[in-house]
């Protein structure tokens, strides 16, 4: 490493006035159809929106779904609706209750620049990097959805309006085009969220921890083979366990209720920064997401094979993953002793929940075959009763349904085994919920065990690291703790 290259990257992550910087937003959200647009997204984008509206960017731009088109853009749980409750008869015979609980509208988002297409969003990436100095920032949220390659996750996607997409490599060749001293943050909430952390490097194929670009840092929902916890169509916003709520309640001091936070970041007065927000959630977060950030990310890059093998150092005072282990052991009733024995603790125990998960699923399956043999009997017989059901999509079918739906939804529901047919399939969902109550549970002690292992190599990393790697080091934890502007002065101020 030459003595240039090292005092090249402390020397970015210091850049920049707070006197002469600009700071920007982008937030791009929805689904890439109207079927995958739930209605929580749109709800923690109006939430999400109305916090950064009151930071005091330069600029602060909002695409979102189909934009402001007219079109219905949102599908919202709607169980109570009159005309949901009379066709929900029909929908459970033909084994689409899920859908057929729900109605579609256009959003309600204010303040819409335009659709949160692939094309729109990157020219609004590359137009506002395009404008940054050294010391100027952009911050990036974004909150939809995400699309797995199995085969080269450098190809995951945000999968974005009208089928249009945007893969990890893309994303990472606009990043490129940032100016040396300007920093980009960007938050991923999505499934398949990890990997976009390889846009740090310059080769996303193959990303190493000497490769790493400077001024630029995010946070992460799950990793690059993981689905997130997130997307609903409830509209119960105490429900919503996203990891982007629980960062931007962390962020602000604030619940998505508008109550106080609880427990508090300790901050004394001092404004959040992204990175403690992060620790919050991560913490505080009951969900199955296992959150990371690119400092984190980084270091599981370092970590040389050798070090695996190497015995355990007890953490030191200073080691930041070992307090949130701490804290995670605590409220999992783990006693914080020694690195090993509380890892041998948390597998023991993070293996009953998963065994009780995958008795879970046997249960569910077998359920679900019970309910299939049902279906398709009544089924048989009302398509015996009215050929023209045998096809949904056809005149017949449709005139049917237009004169003579009374009489074939009271059918339906006479049908001595309909009632059968309606508690197995309630049964499911209820086997679902108790499922994802487990799966949290788990995920805790995966979250507990992974902090445990980021301490271990924290401690390989102060005694082993180059002075290049510590320089990289903390050049991203610097990025990472940055705070939001100031609050936007009202009229009472």
């Amino acid at each position: 490493m030459s003595d240039y290259r090292f005092f090249s990257i402390l020397l970015l992550s210091l850049l920049g006035s707070p006197l002469t910087a600009a700071e920007h937003f982008i937030l791009a959200a929805g689904g890439s159809t109207p079927q995958s647009s739930q209605v929580s997204i749109e709800k923690n984008v109006v939430w999400i929106d109305a916090l950064m509206r009151q930071r005091s960017f330069d600029s602060h731009q909002l695409l979102f779904t189909s934009g402001n088109s007219f079109s219905e853009d949102i599908v919202q749980y709607a169980p109570m609706n009159p005309d949901v409750q009379k066709w929900l008869p029909l929908s459970r015979l033909y084994g689409q209750q899920d859908q057929g609980l729900s109605i579609f509208r256009h959003n309600q988002v204010p303040d819409v620049m335009g659709a949160a297409t692939a094309g729109n969003l990157s020219n609004k990436l590359q137009q506002s990097i395009a404008t940054l100095t050294a010391g100027d920032d952009l911050f990036f949220v974004y909150n939809g959805h995400g699309g797995w390659e199995s085969s080269d996750t450098s190809e995951n996607t945000l999968r974005l309006w009208d089928h249009s997409q945007l893969n990890v490599r893309q994303f990472a060749n606009i990043m490129q085009s940032k100016p040396a001293g300007a920093n980009v943050r960007y938050v991923f909430p999505q499934c398949y969220a990890g990997g976009f952390s390889r846009s740090l490097a310059n080769d996303v194929i193959y990303p190493v921890a000497e490769d790493i670009q400077p001024g630029q840092c995010g946070f992460f929902a799950v990793p690059d083979t993981a689905k997130a916890e997130g997307c609903t169509r409830g509209v119960d916003v105490g429900d919503y366990r996203d990891y982007s709520t629980f960062f931007f309640a962390a962020l602000t001091g604030r619940t998505r209720q508008g109550d106080p936070l609880q427990p508090r970041p300790a901050r004394h007065g001092k404004p959040v920064s992204l990175a403690e927000a992060h620790a919050w959630a991560y913490t505080y977060g009951v969900s199955t997401d296992i959150p990371f950030s690119t400092s984190e990310y980084f270091l599981e890059l370092w970590q040389p094979w050798y070090s695996r093998w190497q015995s355990a150092v007890d953490p030191g005072a200073d080691n930041p993953y070992f307090k949130i282990a701490q804290h995670l052991a605590e409220a999992t009733g783990i006693e914080a002793t020694d690195l090993v024995p509380m890892a041998r603790t948390v597998l023991l125990r993070r293996g009953k929940y998963e065994q009780m998960i995958r008795d879970m699923d046997g249960d569910i399956e077998q359920i679900r075959q019970r309910e299939a043999v049902v279906r398709r009997q009544i089924l048989a017989r009302f398509q015996q009763q009215w050929p023209a059901a045998e096809q949904p999509y056809s005149a017949a079918y449709m005139i049917l349904m237009t004169e003579k739906s009374g009489v074939v939804l009271e059918w339906i529901l006479q049908q001595p085994d309909y009632k059968t047919l309606e508690n197995l399939q309630l049964t499911i969902e209820r086997m679902g919920l108790d499922r994802l109550g487990l799966s949290r549970q788990a995920a805790r002690y995966t979250r507990l065990h992974r902090m445990l292992k980021l301490a271990a190599i924290f401690e390989s990393f102060k005694r082993f690291a180059s002075d290049e790697a510590q320089a990289t080091y903390q050049s991203l934890l610097s990025c990472e703790s940055w705070v939001l502007p100031s609050q936007v002065a009202t009229n009472h101020e």
